[in-house]
């Protein structure tokens, strides 16, 4: 169905899933968590997981100061497990922790890929592959 996350959503067929950096307060209120709130049933005051048609990945705390990698590893992880559980929804992850929360896409992509790595030895699986990253997000995925 997706190659990459298209650059703009709009809508969403019913087995997708927006997937977009929140705080872990859970409040949604400025760039992929406005619209996924807005939009996709983002629900507010959760600042993790799957609500509606959207999942947050929380790249800042609270106070929207940056989480740490490990913090950021253990909230991927999560992420991973509930597209594992969910094999049939389509999970179209924006460009988490690249606006407000101010990583570099390098950065992101990195933890993405290390958090891979720590999913497969984990579990004996690659990343599962209903995850749709965005165009130049994917080339450290594990096939």
């Amino acid at each position: 169905m997706f190659k990459n996350t298209p650059d703009v959503i709009e809508s969403l067929p019913p087995n997708c899933i927006f997937v977009f950096g929140s705080n872990t307060g859970g409040k949604h209120g400025r760039g992929a968590a406005r619209q996924a709130y807005y939009d996709f049933g983002a629900e507010y005051w959760v600042g993790d997981g799957i609500t509606g048609q959207s999942y947050a990945l929380p790249t800042l705390d609270e106070y929207y100061k940056q989480r740490t990698d490990e913090e950021l590893l253990a909230s991927i992880h999560r992420f991973y497990r509930c597209a594992t559980a969910y094999p049939a929804l389509v999970f179209l992850m924006t460009k988490i922790g690249c606006g407000l929360a101010g990583y570099t896409e390098d950065h992101m992509k990195s933890l993405l890929f290390h958090a891979g790595c720590g999913w497969e030895l984990e579990t004996g699986t690659s990343v599962p592959s209903n995850i749709v990253f965005p165009r130049g997000w994917d080339e450290g995925r594990l096939l």
